[in-house]
Formats: C-alpha cells, structure tokens, sequence
C-alpha cells in the first residue's frame, strides 16, 4: 500500500470503534468500512498474504486512509452506511433501488380525503402501506373509493365547489363539498376505510352484512344494494390476500446467488397479508460472502434517512448473519422500539420466506436471460451496422413539438444491460424557426457534448438530413445511426436506418434482435421527449388564459395561481374569494371570473 511512513501512521491509530475511508491517489473514496477496533483493522491491510480478491485490489490502489472515532460499535455501524449512501465508493455493495414506496393517505379534515400518497410523510393524516409498486395501491383505492365514495379532490377545490363534479356522477365520491352526504354518514366511510386498510376487513364486512339485512328487512332495497356492492368491493380486495393474522407485520427476505450474480426479494406482510414484494440485483466486482451481502443490504435499505422505509417489528433473512445483533441495535436507536432479525425460522413464518425465496429465483433467472438477450442484440446491432466496437453506452434523441411550438429534445441513455434512466435528459429548445428539426438536432447536440463525454454509438429519430446534420455539428469519430419510419402507418419492416459507417439505408426484417433492440432505444426516446412536451404544453395552457386577461399581470398570475393551486382552482371560486387574493379589487376579480367562464376553458 502506497503510503508514507506506514509504520508512523499505524502506531498513531486509535483502538476506538469507528469508521475509515480508503482515498485513491486523487482523494477519492475507495471504500468505506466500519471497526470495532480501528487500529486493529487497518493493520490488517498491510499484511503481506492477502487472499481476498477485495482486499488486493483495495490496497494496491489505496494512497490513504482518513477515520472517524465514534463512540460505540453501533454509531459506527450506522455513520457506515451513511457514507456509503453519500460516497457512493467504487468498492462497496451498493444496491441502487431507492424508490419511494407509495402509501394511501387519508387527511386531516371535516372531511377526509382518501389519495395515493410518495414522499415524505409530512402532511397530517393517517398513512396506510406501503404497496410494492403503485398499481397495487391504485387498486386498493379504486377499489375503496367504490365502496366508501371518499373524496379525492384538494381542499381549494372542496372549498369552492358549487355543484357535484364528475366523480360523484360516475359514483366515486359522495359529494361532501355540496352537502350530498351529511357529517355522521361521511365519518362512518372515513372509519370503515380506516379499520379495512388497519386489517380489521373482517368485522367490517360482517358490519356491513348486518346494515344490509337491516335495510332489506325494512324494505329499504335501494340502501341494500349500496351495502351490498360494498361488500363485494372489499371481498375483491379480501379473497386476494392470503390471511395469517397471528403473524403481524413481517418483511421476509431471502437472497439467491446464481452466476456472481445476486437477487434479494423482500415479500412485505402487513396485518398478516402480504401486501406485495420488491426485487433487488447486484454483481459486485468481486465473489463476495452471500451473508455480507445480505448484512450489507439490510442496513442500507433499513438505515436509509433520506429515503424512510417503513420498518416491520420482525425482519425474517435466510442466511445466518454475523452482524445480527448490531443491525437490531443500530434499527432500535433508528426507529426508538426493537426490531427482531430471524434466521432460524419454524411455523407459519417459514412459509414467508419460501415464497421469497421462489420468487428470488425466479425472478434472478428473468433478470440473467433478459440481460443475455440484450447482449447478443447488441453483438447482432454491431456486426450488421459495421461498429468499430460493441458499444458500451448509446445516447438516442428525439425531438417533439405541435406544429413548430413548444419545441423539446430528449436523450435517453442505455448500456450493456438496458437503459440507465439517471442519465435521462430534456432539452427546451430555442431560438430556432418553427418545424426546423435540423436546427433543434444541432442545438441539442451542441448542448449535450459542449461538457458530457462521447457514448459509443448516437442515434437520431429521423432520416438522413438529420443524420448528416447530426455528423457536421459532432465532428469527431462517433458512430452514428438514424431511423426513419416507413410510408405505410409507418410499419417496422419498412423503417429505414441510415449509418455513418454504411454508405447505403438499410431495411431489416421484422424479427431482426437488432431492429428490436433500435426500435426500444428510439421508442423509449419518443416517450420521454412527447412527455416532456406534454408537461410545457399542459403549463403554458394554465397561463395563457390568464395572461390575455387586462390587468392581469406576472405577479398577480403568480398570486392567484398560488392561492387557488391551479387554474381549476381559480376557475371555481367566487368573485368574492378571488378578492381575498393581494392585489385583486372587485373589478379585476369580476374580469377574471367572466374571461374564465366565458372562454370555456
């Protein structure tokens, strides 16, 4: 290991717990790692046998080390992670799956708002989940807004409604804001979703059953037909999970290995049904110990103080873990009640963690041939177009606009194993003439490249004006590629694609992997530019209205817009609390109000 007076520098070490960087020969972090005995550990990688592949790569690249004392074994543990989530270093685990779970969110209000809710858990209300992906919570909601009817709408909107809006007409909502439902009816929905989505689904659907037979008996039909399709709401949601009510609030996790390439699958159990699962994937450079691994994982997934997860009162792994007592002493510090870690499971629970571990392999096996196909299209892509080398990262744009306005670019970016969405990018263009996509295609480029590196291999969603356009304005070696639809509703065996390595467009068969693999790169660019044009066009239609109004100027758009959260807000207040605004008298509050009906937007 490169470091000056290594003898000096080891004899000053303290024996104290605490953490170290390893720093490369620019000061970059290496590694980051946690000891009981800082001293202790760090002689360790002086040894002169180092067998761990790890290890050798770390100290032969290694020029320092920079610690941190810490108090206990568990506050080092825990500032670890912390590092490893801000660092990022080259040589640590790093799974890289940080999405916000989705949660249903019933408000604090007279009356309560039931919505799908990510994020931070700020806002008052009661917070219901987390669902493993946002199509099951918008099913759980669809679902409870059928039976309950809870409004979904903001609180300016609530506030400023006159009438019933659409979802009391398609019967998913009962229209608190007009006084359609009274208090006492409306709180009793609010608690009946709240005992369902607490677990109580039992009582609730024989509570109702008991309304329905009272409402039938006094021959009130219509009052039982509404009981009744809400039971058949809930037992939708009900027959789907499978029910073990002894076993609480559980995350089973099993890790499978196959090829140095690993899947952890946590199954989620709440109130003793499971709710849904999430997978994560890892190849690290090295063949590291499947039981590290998992250690390594639980702490950054649990101790993750930017993105909260929510953290059962039992955590069930499939491997013996050494750190095992210091992950539960780091989560009950975290969180404030302990958390019980099992890998030795009997029972019921043991059936939790079979089902991970299936779904583990299963989803590992996916995972592998989905990356191997990939592969060979890309092999496929570089023998037919004639590449200098299989290409490591491409970089495909495209460009939307509505007949010349509003002009957008997108680059979307993929490797060797699909696309790399953080490096997602979108171009406002501007300053060039309407319907000029030369002129954006340059603009873009020129953007793009003037500070960020060359990828292997460009494409351009257009034909050979753009690709020659594309070619005057790059200048350097850089493959490039361009695909134009055909002339027939734009079938996939007549698209063309012009490359700068063939002089000739080339035309390939309909089950070509390459063309495959062209048309999910040019699709996936096509996407991310229409949305983004969506959003400048959806923003542009909020003001435009408002700025045509006289008197209505940058400030008090600002204002009204702010007040009323939107321009559906504005729209549905009064004259009267379009004047509560700063700024706004009775005679512009009556010209804004009569330019937003009479437009009818």
């Amino acid at each position: 290991m490169a470091i000056e007076n290594s003898k000096t520098f080891l004899k000053c070490l303290p024996t104290s717990p605490g953490v170290y960087q390893m720093l490369g020969k620019d000061q970059e972090v290496l590694y980051v790692g946690k000891a009981k005995n800082l001293k202790k550990r760090i002689t360790s990688y002086f040894r002169v046998n180092i067998e761990e592949k790890k290890t050798c790569v770390l100290t032969r690249q290694a020029t320092d080390f920079k610690i941190i004392v810490t108090k206990t074994e568990n506050e080092a543990f825990i500032l670890e992670n912390t590092l490893i989530k801000k660092l990022k270093p080259k040589y640590n685990i790093l799974f890289r799956d940080d999405k916000s779970y989705p949660y249903l969110f019933i408000s604090k209000h007279l009356f309560p708002r039931l919505l799908l809710h990510r994020g931070d858990r700020k806002i008052p209300g009661d917070y219901y989940g987390p669902y493993p992906n946002a199509a099951a919570a918008r099913e759980a909601l669809h679902i409870l807004q059928k039976a309950f009817m809870l409004r979904q709408c903001s609180d300016v909107f609530f506030r400023n409604r006159s009438r019933p809006c659409v979802q009391y007409q398609i019967k998913r909502c009962s229209a608190p804001c007009t006084k359609y439902i009274d208090e006492t009816t409306y709180q009793y929905n609010v608690n009946c979703v709240k005992k369902f989505l607490s677990g109580d689904d039992k009582s609730i659907i024989q509570e109702l059953k008991i309304k329905m037979g009272d409402e039938a008996l006094s021959l009130n039909y219509e009052a039982a037909a509404c009981y009744r399709d809400q039971i058949k709401s809930l037992q939708k949601i009900y027959e789907q999970q499978y029910v073990d009510a002894k076993n609480g609030n559980v995350d089973a996790i099993a890790i499978v290995e196959h090829m140095n390439h690993f899947c952890i699958q946590i199954h989620f159990i709440r109130s003793g049904k499971i709710i849904g699962s999430r997978s994560f994937f890892l190849k690290p450079f090295h063949r590291p110990d499947t039981a590290k691994v998992l250690t390594s994982f639980l702490s950054q997934y649990y101790l993750d103080s930017v993105h909260k997860k929510p953290i059962p009162d039992r955590i069930l792994v499939n491997k013996k873990l050494l750190d095992r007592s210091w992950i539960e002493t780091a989560l009950k510090e975290y969180i404030g009640r302990r958390v019980k870690i099992s890998d030795s499971i009997k029972g019921k629970n043991r059936h939790w963690l079979e089902m991970s571990k299936v779904n583990a392999e299963h989803a590992l096996s996916i995972y592998l041939a989905t990356k191997n196909d990939f592969s060979r299209s890309m092999q496929v892509f570089k023998d037919i177009f004639k590449l200098p080398c299989l290409p490591k990262r491409i970089e495909c744009f495209d460009i939307s606009h509505t007949s010349g306005e509003f002009t957008v670019a997108s680059c979307v970016v993929f490797g060797k194993s699909g696309p790399i969405k953080k490096d997602y990018r979108q171009f406002n263009i501007r300053g060039v003439s309407k319907c000029d996509d030369y002129g954006a295609i340059k603009q873009v480029l020129e953007r793009r490249y003037k500070t960020n590196d060359f990828p292997d291999l460009v494409i351009i969603d257009g034909g050979k004006g753009q690709l020659s356009k594309a070619k005057s304005v790059l200048k350097k070696n850089v493959a490039l590629l361009a695909i134009a639809k055909g002339n027939i509703f734009g079938k996939a065996d007549l698209e063309k694609i012009y490359s700068s390595t063939i002089s000739e467009p080339i035309s390939l068969p309909a089950d070509s992997s390459a063309l495959h693999l062209l048309q999910r790169i040019r699709d996936e660019a096509h996407r991310f530019a229409i949305s983004a044009h969506r959003k400048k066009l959806a923003k542009n239609r909020i003001t435009s209205t408002l700025e045509r109004i006289d008197g209505i100027g940058v400030e008090k758009r600002k204002a009204l817009l702010s007040h009323f959260e939107g321009l559906l807000g504005i729209k549905s207040a009064t004259v009267h609390e379009l004047t509560t605004v700063l700024g706004i008298n009775r005679i512009l509050a009556e010209r804004v109000h009569k330019a937003l009906h009479d437009s009818g937007n």
